[in-house]
């Protein structure tokens, strides 16, 4: 055979070097050190190598035959559904590999079969006690809202983020592969940067943030809390403060002032409404506000310094409709039922 004006030999060099290497321009070096002319583009053996993981051919489909309308054997098809069957993560090239196929014929038999990809959802690990403590707090919550409709509207969420200039996570490479979506979690430990910004939420008198200018420690949490957090809600007796149990807030000093200004009415780790560790599905910041922010102030054009980002950050933050606010403490009241309805567990697909 002599295609594009190269033989089996050199065509078969050439593209077994950018299978093996995923290097195309250091194949073409190699082709002509070997055989001492002009080597193909680049480009040609970038279209070369992509054909032949597809189809195992480096002709074009006209050459190749029609793959679409190749018939797949029964028991082919079953080894590609059973391969998806043991281990639903698997990716579709992986499979197409350990099936000695070609990553075409993979694809038309998950969709004859309908088997679609699902995108896993990324949330915080549990342990064993935490279910039960999550229940707790959630009935405690929906007990409340009966006695007075409108007491969880009187909580003020709490919590500091992280944002850096280089954007957010990429999680689209997750997938589950099944006939129906399993509503399949993929648990992970959460990680922060090194900014901070903190802001509390109230659902009738909007968002106050404050920006971090180094570590949160239970020194700087505490003056936060005495200049602005108690000035703040010395003058709505109703509220009722809530932060998660990071470090900086379960410091002695940090729960003595919160015992001494807010007796009774603070939600917290060992405070006088327990919150539930490891719960940010339940945090009105957590599940909503960050990834609202995220979603809006990494737009183009993108912040080049720091204090651009803040800046972004906090003219955001001011803007956001008071509707919207009062939308997300309705999620969470809808959350807290959802929670104590699957025991304390993960939810999120359930909504």
């Amino acid at each position: 055979m002599n295609y594009d004006g190269y033989n089996n030999e050199e065509i078969a060099y050439v593209v077994a070097f950018a299978v093996a290497h995923e290097n195309c321009e250091e194949a073409r070096r190699l082709f002509e050190d070997k055989y001492g002319r002009a080597a193909p583009p680049v480009r040609t053996i970038r279209d070369w190598r992509t054909r032949f993981i597809q189809t195992l051919s480096v002709l074009p489909r006209s050459h190749a035959g029609d793959q679409s309308k190749r018939r797949v054997s029964e028991e082919k098809q079953a080894e590609i559904v059973g391969a998806f069957g043991d281990d639903p993560t698997t990716s579709q090239r992986k499979v197409a590999i350990q099936c000695e196929t070609s990553l075409s014929t993979v694809n038309r038999v998950l969709k004859k079969q309908e088997i679609r990809p699902w995108k896993l959802t990324v949330v915080q690990e549990m342990k064993d006690t935490d279910p039960e403590k999550r229940v707790d707090f959630c009935n405690y919550v929906l007990e409340q809202n009966l006695n007075a409709p409108d007491w969880s509207n009187n909580i003020v969420f709490s919590d500091e983020a992280t944002f850096h200039l280089n954007g957010k996570v990429n999680l689209h490479n997750c997938f589950y592969y099944s006939n129906e979506n399993p509503h399949q979690i993929l648990e992970k430990e959460m990680k922060s940067p090194s900014v901070s910004i903190w802001a509390m939420v109230s659902y009738r008198h909007g968002i106050i943030h404050h920006v971090f200018t180094g570590t949160v420690n239970g020194e700087n949490y505490a003056h936060l809390l005495e200049t602005v957090v108690f000035p703040f809600l010395r003058r709505k007796r109703n509220c009722i403060y809530q932060q998660d149990g990071a470090p900086a807030h379960w410091s002695l000093a940090v729960r003595n002032l919160l015992n001494t200004h807010l007796p009774n009415r603070w939600i917290g780790r060992d405070g006088p409404i327990k919150w539930p560790p490891r719960s940010p599905d339940l945090s009105v910041n957590d599940f909503w506000l960050w990834g609202y922010v995220r979603d809006n102030v990494y737009k183009l054009p993108k912040c080049r310094t720091l204090p651009d980002l803040t800046e972004r950050i906090c003219n955001f933050l001011d803007q956001i409709e008071p509707q919207i606010i009062r939308n997300s403490f309705k999620s969470f009241r809808d959350r807290c039922k959802k929670c104590s309805e699957v025991g304390g567990g993960h939810f999120q697909q359930l909504l």
